[in-house]
């Protein structure tokens, strides 16, 4: 056990002498105050242009048209995921059934790039400085020398590679604290107030360093696993640099084109145009029937209050029968492509960056899952509050008479946004982190096998 902690002594002391080890300080040092302050300003831009709407939609909702706003997610400061990307506002409007998202909420910025948030830091500078930092620990060695003179002494071969493994854990768990620690911190200042790192907080991110620290050793020990595999340094570099650039780059955007072949869903032509198909004929019949009726009536001499009756019931029946059919077409639009968005989550968990990122969408209310909690809780406000409600206002709206018999105008109902608890969303990233923890074993084993059977010589 002394030999242990010695070899585990002299790796901490070379790796924190490392040039890897410094660039990388240097580049969280650099990059995290920019990314911090672009967030916090961010952040705030979008908390206050959410009350000014707040402020504003008021004057233009009335009993047939209202508009509901997403809520911005606390840590949307931390991981961006689909939240900006997305429209964040969805208009519902008396008899209509598909919620039409508000044109200003698509920002083209956001398609052309993605914003820098910790994330980014984290997948693209900590993991490359764990790659670098690991990938000549055992071929290194050997090419100097000096671990055939660490295997002279009575110390198993496993004992030597933990030791390494560990020492390698430790720094790279020093430089993501770090990182974390200072993006918080200046997300704090920058913020002006806006991020409240409360007891919640705090456990949110104690959450999302563990796992950024599980996805980093995962690359930490994918280097030492390859150092094992190869003879020279040189070929240990090419194949932990192309490891990364393949986990990093190249999978991520291959997983969503491949899911969308495997998983096909029909243009967006094709699905408006069945809708407007749709639509249309329930137009048709509804206008139909109106005119039956106004006949009927004609020849009855009936009065306004029951011609106007008589168009409530039938507005009514028909406003069922719509969303009856369109939402049989919407539903099965919208199932396709949440299988075609599971799929392609499922294939980029397959990297250890994606599947970090997935977890971090679970945690951070931004992933995929959250957007389509808040449109399922627009829709059943919809069917269940303002749809009612609104054409309870509308009826009792006389258009032939200049005063409306009701004394106050319509206020929609408010709308109460989801939102998981810690336990739903510690509970949605047990797949992300199983194959988190599944590579790090596998990658172990790798590294333990190949070592036991590695010539020093």
């Amino acid at each position: 056990m002394k030999v242990l902690w010695i070899v585990l002594r002299r790796e901490l002391q070379e790796g924190a002498t490392n040039f890897t080890l410094f660039c990388a300080l240097a580049a969280l040092t650099l990059f995290i105050p920019l990314s911090a302050y672009v967030q916090a300003h961010r952040y705030q831009q979008l908390l206050e242009d959410r009350i000014s709407r707040q402020v504003l939609r008021p004057s233009e909702m009335h009993e047939q048209v209202t508009v509901i706003s997403r809520p911005v997610p606390p840590l949307f400061l931390i991981f961006n995921g689909l939240y900006g990307r997305l429209p964040d506002e969805v208009t519902l409007a008396l008899g209509s059934v598909s919620a039409a998202p508000s044109i200003e909420d698509l920002r083209p910025l956001d398609a052309l790039s993605r914003m820098p948030d910790l994330s980014t830091i984290i997948g693209l500078i900590v993991t490359l400085m764990a790659v670098l930092l690991t990938h000549d620990a055992v071929v290194g060695e050997r090419e100097h020398g000096t671990l055939r003179l660490i295997l002279s002494a009575p110390i198993a071969r496993r004992m030597v590679l933990t030791a390494k493994l560990v020492g390698a854990l430790l720094l790279t768990g020093v430089v993501l604290f770090y990182g974390v620690a200072l993006y918080v911190i200046l997300v704090t200042i920058f913020g002006g107030g806006v991020f409240e790192p409360s007891a919640e907080r705090l456990l949110e991110l104690t959450l999302i360093t563990t796992i950024a620290f599980l996805s980093a050793g995962v690359f930490t020990t994918l280097g030492i696993a390859i150092s094992t595999l190869v003879r020279t340094a040189s070929a240990a570099l090419t194949l932990s640099l192309a490891a990364w650039v393949a986990a990093i780059v190249i999978w991520p955007s291959l997983a969503p084109l491949l899911a969308a072949s495997l998983r096909p869903v029909s243009p967006n032509q094709v699905f408006r145009r069945e809708l407007l198909t749709r639509q249309q004929e329930v137009t048709r019949g509804e206008l139909s029937e109106h005119r039956e009726m106004a006949a009927a009536l004609r020849a009855q001499n009936a009065d306004v209050e029951t011609g106007w009756n008589a168009y409530l019931e039938i507005k009514r029946r028909w406003n069922a029968r719509r969303r009856e059919r369109i939402e049989r077409v919407i539903h099965d639009r919208e199932r396709h492509v949440e299988q075609q968005q599971r799929m392609a989550l499922g294939l980029l968990s397959i990297s250890p960056y994606g599947a970090f990122q997935a977890a971090l969408g679970d945690l951070c209310g931004t992933g995929p899952e959250d957007y389509r909690m808040f449109l399922e809780a627009v829709r059943r406000y919809d069917a269940e509050s303002f749809m009612p409600q609104s054409f309870a206002a509308f009826a009792r709206d006389k258009p032939w008479i200049q005063t409306p018999d009701h004394g106050e105008p319509f206020r929609p109902p408010p709308f109460s946004a989801p939102a998981r608890s810690m336990k739903e969303r510690v509970r949605a990233i047990r797949w992300p982190v199983s194959l988190l923890l599944t590579e790090w074993g596998f990658l172990i084993a790798l590294a333990f096998l190949r070592f036991d059977r590695y010539d020093v010589r």
